[in-house]
């Protein structure tokens, strides 16, 4: 029954990854690389996706935590 319980809220847990134009991604992030970020999308949890860090202007981790990625050029 444990388990159950947890297995059940580890499908939910998600990240949230917002693009530099705007657009949330809902999903749980893997990896994230010097260049790139993998994650799986959460409607899809069967493929894994890449997305240049220069898109993404922050993810929102499933604890709360917040990533910024503010390359300091304006």
């Amino acid at each position: 029954m444990i388990v159950a319980v947890l297995c059940g809220q580890c499908l939910y847990s998600q990240d949230i990854i917002i693009t530099k134009d705007s657009k949330k991604i809902d999903g749980k992030v893997i990896e994230i690389g010097v260049e790139n970020l993998k994650y799986i999308p959460k409607d899809i949890p069967t493929l894994e996706y890449v997305i240049p860090k220069t898109q993404v202007f922050s993810i929102v981790f499933e604890n709360g935590k917040v990533e910024l990625f503010d390359e300091g050029k304006r």
